[in-house]
């Protein structure tokens, strides 16, 4: 028995496997979001079978978009060395980052041009032109750490589209609130936990003191993207959730299904990376299910020659006038054809 909600999301799963099992999605997000119906249907409906799974979703995924195995890493070190460049020399470097979290979090910033609202109903969306507006603001009122007036020199306007651009993971033109969160971990003065605790409060947006399962997918969602290639896209709604589902899990240290702000800090001072953490789960998720393929589609060559080389074998009075050993003149069988009675005593049969 199901409640009306679960009924619908169980029905809409088993719609989207007709549709993945005909092969008419193709290589895109849409078709990863199936799976992951797929996936929570046969959950509710209680069906423990690895076809339905993770594995055995993005197996069918993986195949119909003939999707091979990637290095994550390698798609965003270019990107990751720029963003340290740009740290080192933005004037963003001097505000502290609780300042600029609550600059940023506000409900409007006023500029000549009007209200730049920055912050919406849930979650961050900040267009480059309101980012570059904005820390310019900020850091002409702001004070560095020794309560100096920050200067600004004619490159920073420049730095700071660059920033935005560099932070940009998902490449949609606007900074989400995972974007956003990870800008305030590196772009703002403030030791490693001053930055975790501004990071943490951008994902609270329900201002729980706790993050739920969903705002910490929000934070991984653009940085997920950022590490997969363009024609492994279809992945992308799977890989999101099994990320965040194992990422949670180890940040949750007293398993209650939420994330405080000390548990955050305590996962990264215990080693935990956002970038590399991902990379690890996706470079190891995805090489697995792309090796298990390969080794499917091998022992369906080999069987598919098996079955065409017994398809010409002779049969009935033929098979006395076939040498041991061949088939058809010319032409040799994939393994040793001879019984018993033709191998030498003390000797090895055919393999």
């Amino acid at each position: 028995r199901f409640s009306r909600s679960s009924q619908t999301q169980t029905g809409r799963a088993f719609r989207v496997a007709r549709r993945i099992h005909r092969g008419a999605m193709g290589n895109s997000a849409a078709t990863g979001h199936a799976a992951n119906y797929v996936q929570d249907g046969a959950a509710m409906m209680g069906i423990q079978s690895e076809t339905f799974g993770f594995k055995g979703t993005a197996k069918a995924v993986m195949r119909l978009g003939g999707i091979e195995s990637w290095s994550s890493r390698s798609l965003v070190a270019e990107r990751l060395q720029r963003q340290l460049e740009l740290a080192g020399r933005s004037p963003l470097r001097h505000v502290a980052v609780e300042r600029a979290v609550a600059s940023i979090s506000a409900q409007s910033w006023r500029s000549r041009s009007g209200v730049l609202t920055l912050w919406q109903a849930r979650g961050v969306c900040i267009r480059r032109d309101e980012f570059v507006q904005a820390c310019m603001e900020m850091v002409l009122t702001e004070k560095d750490a020794n309560g100096h007036p920050i200067s600004v020199v004619g490159q920073d306007r420049e730095d700071l589209r660059s920033i935005f651009d560099s932070m940009d993971f998902d490449g949609n033109g606007t900074l989400g609130t995972g974007e956003w969160a990870g800008l305030c971990s590196i772009f703002f003065r403030g030791s490693m936990q001053e930055s975790l605790r501004a990071v943490f409060a951008v994902l609270d947006e329900d201002s729980s003191n706790t993050l739920t399962r969903e705002e910490v997918q929000e934070y991984l969602r653009p940085y997920v993207r950022a590490l997969m290639p363009d024609g492994a896209l279809a992945l992308e709604p799977m890989l999101l959730k099994r990320t965040t589902e194992q990422i949670f899990q180890e940040m949750d240290g007293d398993r209650n299904g939420s994330v405080t702000c000390e548990e955050l800090i305590a996962w990264t001072q215990h080693g935990g990376s956002i970038i590399d953490s991902l990379a690890d789960i996706i470079d190891a998720e995805v090489y697995r299910l792309w090796i298990e393929e390969a080794e499917r589609r091998r022992h369906k060559g080999i069987g598919e020659a098996l079955v065409s080389w017994a398809a010409g074998w002779p049969s009935g009075d033929d098979v006395s006038a076939t040498p041991c050993g061949s088939t058809t003149p010319g032409s040799s069988p994939p393994m040793s054809a001879c019984n018993s009675e033709a191998t030498p005593a003390g000797g090895r049969g055919g393999a």
